[in-house]
Order: C-alpha cells, then sequence, then structure tokens
C-alpha cells in the first residue's frame, strides 16, 4: 500500500495534511511526502521534529530546467499543472493520494491518473464559493474540520453518501505539539495589533489603502504593529514592495514570506487582529480576541457565508472612522465574544483525540486499510 500527501505549492499548503502523514506512518504505513521545493522540504524537516516516532519519506520531484536554471521571477516553486503532468505517471504507481490543493483534481480530470483513490483536505476554512469547487464531489474522501462544513458541503451538494469525515484542524495539532512561547518581539511593551490583508484585490484593504493603514502606525506611539499580510501577496502580486521606512522603527515588524506567516506565532502574539476578509481570522481566534475589519471595496454580505468575520468586531468602510474603532477595540470585544465562540465552536471540531490521529483513522477506516 503506498500513500502519497502532495506538496507541490506554498508552504501553507503543509500544516493542513502533513500532522497526518506523520500519524499514519507511525502506525506503520509507507507513507511519502511528495515535494517540489526546497522551501516546503526545510518546514517539513523543521515540522518532523515534533513527531520522533513517524517514518515518513521525502520524495523530491525536479523542477522544469527552465525553473531550476531561468527562475527570473525567483518563484518559490515551480508550477504545480507543470509538475503534475510531468510526474503523472510516477503519481500513478499510488493506491491513495492526499492533497490540499484544489488544484489537485487535474491528476483525475485532465491527466488519466486513475489508479490511487483520491483524499482532499482543506488548506483553512474556506467559507466564500471559492472554498467549494464542483471537483469535491468527485474526490473519494474529504476530511473535514466541523459541522459548518458539512453543512455548507451538504447545502451545495458537493458530499455523497458518507464520503467524508470531520476530523478537526490538523494545523492545531503543530500549534499544541511545539508547546513554544511566544515572547514578544517588541522592545516596548504596547498593545500588539495584527494586520493581515487577504491577497486578492478584488477583496483586500492593501493595494488601495494599505499603505495609509502602515502610516497611521508609524505615526502612532500607542501601539506595535505586526503587518503579516497573506503570503501570497509577495509570491503573486507584488514581488518588490517598498516598506523600508516603516521597517526602520521599533514598534513595527513586517515579514512578508516567512514560515512565522502561517505557523500562528504572530497571531498567538498579537493582542488584536486588523484585517478584511482573510480567513486567516479563524486560526487568529484561537483564542477569542479583539478584530477590526476593513471594508473600502463596499462589499456586501450576499449570504450567510460571505465573510462570517464581519460578525466578529466592528467594520468600517471609510478610514476617517479607523481611529476612533481602533482606540476601542478592547473595549467593544465583549459585544462580539458570544459570536466568535460560537462560529469556532462550530467550525473547528474537537475531542480526545488528536486531527491529525483522527484524519488517519479515517484514511484507514474509509479504505478498509
Amino acid at each position: 500500500m503506498r500513500i502519497g500527501f502532495l506538496f507541490f505549492h506554498h508552504i501553507h499548503h503543509i500544516y493542513h495534511s502533513v500532522p497526518i502523514a506523520f500519524e499514519l506512518s507511525s502506525l506503520g504505513f509507507n507513507v511519502d511526502l511528495i515535494v517540489t521545493s526546497n522551501s516546503v522540504k526545510k518546514v517539513i524537516d523543521e515540522l518532523a521534529i515534533l513527531y520522533p516516532r513517524q517514518t515518513c519519506k521525502i520524495i523530491f520531484l525536479k523542477g522544469p530546467v527552465l525553473y531550476r536554471y531561468a527562475n527570473i521571477r525567483r518563484k518559490k516553486y515551480p508550477r504545480p499543472q507543470i509538475m503534475m503532468e510531468k510526474y503523472a505517471n510516477k503519481l500513478n504507481q499510488y493506491d491513495i493520494l492526499v492533497g490540499t490543493s484544489f488544484e489537485t483534481h487535474r491528476l483525475f480530470d485532465q491527466l488519466s491518473v486513475n489508479h490511487p483513490k483520491y483524499v482532499f483536505t482543506f488548506h483553512g476554512i474556506g467559507v466564500r464559493d471559492y472554498g467549494f469547487p464542483s471537483s469535491l464531489k468527485r474526490y473519494d474522501l474529504l476530511l473535514l474540520p466541523g459541522k459548518d462544513m458539512v453543512k455548507n458541503l451538504v447545502k451545495s451538494e458537493l458530499v455523497s453518501n458518507r464520503n467524508w469525515e470531520v476530523i478537526g484542524y490538523p494545523k492545531f495539532d503543530l500549534v499544541e505539539q511545539n508547546n513554544k512561547t511566544f515572547d514578544s518581539i517588541f522592545p516596548e511593551k504596547k498593545p500588539t495589533i495584527i494586520y493581515n490583508p487577504h491577497w486578492n484585490k478584488k477583496v483586500s484593504s492593501w493595494y488601495d489603502c494599505g499603505k495609509i493603514v502602515l502610516n497611521f502606525f508609524l505615526n502612532s506611539t500607542d501601539y506595535n504593529l505586526i503587518f503579516a499580510p497573506h503570503i501570497l501577496i509577495k509570491e503573486w502580486k507584488q514581488r518588490w514592495l517598498k516598506l523600508s521606512k516603516y521597517q526602520k522603527v521599533p514598534h513595527i515588524h513586517i515579514d512578508l514570506e516567512s514560515h512565522r506567516l502561517i505557523d500562528m506565532t504572530y497571531t498567538r502574539i498579537a493582542d488584536a487582529y486588523l484585517g478584511d476578509v482573510s480567513s486567516q481570522v479563524f486560526e487568529f481566534l484561537y483564542e477569542p480576541k479583539p478584530c477590526l475589519f476593513l471594508n473600502f471595496h463596499g462589499l456586501k454580505r450576499g449570504k450567510e457565508q460571505d465573510f462570517p468575520q464581519w460578525k466578529f468586531g466592528n467594520v468600517i468602510s471609510n478610514f476617517s472612522d479607523f481611529p476612533g474603532k481602533l482606540s476601542s477595540i478592547f473595549n467593544d470585544h465583549p459585544d462580539f465574544i458570544t459570536n466568535q465562540k460560537s462560529f469556532i465552536d462550530s467550525t473547528f471540531d474537537s475531542n480526545d483525540l488528536s486531527s491529525g490521529k483522527r484524519g488517519a483513522n479515517a484514511i484507514i477506516n474509509h479504505f478498509s486499510l
């Protein structure tokens, strides 16, 4: 029995499936971690230390010659579509493939990689239409974080009779396994705000107003700021951000590409969250805390699953309201705690077993391994 976990994308995908892989291998199964970039391999090597009983084998697939020797844009990983096509025959030798990317379906829909059974686990909590593609109904098994995801998939007619299992949120396993203490990264103790804009220009606060936000904090003596945007802003959209003047002051910390953007280091250090529509706020609320949201695009909640995070804090559509709402963010938090806790409880299922173990058991039981 050959089981492969696909890591063809950015490092933020790793945290959502690798705990399952580690737990499966700890039970004696042959598990390969199929990677296409050194950045992914490095993060996996670091996380593997947390699982001393794991026996996963890393399979490194070389990218095309042009990527290796003429990577002008310095992309962190070769294009997944190209790698899937290049290694389709190799991937077809696996009995089970586990993916976190919505592009995984290309293997069975376009490239005739039909021997494996396919398992999908989400890389985050997608709540808008993007998070519910029709390809989901063609997977053999979906591993889901909680009952809300089940409800949304049933409503969208994307699940069949029990081709899914609720396992919780594997990324939280890594936080609990690590037992890391989160010391302040600032020399002076002040309320620490994390600004975490989305990467998509259509919904993000960054492209039109991000510098205005940074200038406010630059000139403020009341707060520490962690500017930790979605990692794809730098990878896909703006490779050369000019932020040097903000990096020179001690009360602003900027990180555009390290693993700390996605391993919950910053979300746990921060006292309050500032964002727009990024689903990373759901991880921030691992412990309920104050939130403030920027809606400078005039976006509207057309249906219940659109921007549910806007029930977790005040939402402003004009920057003139920003200083006042930020200054009251801690006093306003009691008005939103119930909404925060209710959403988290229904979104992230938990019990006595870790999510990684639950995911491993789900695969074993579903495929009668």
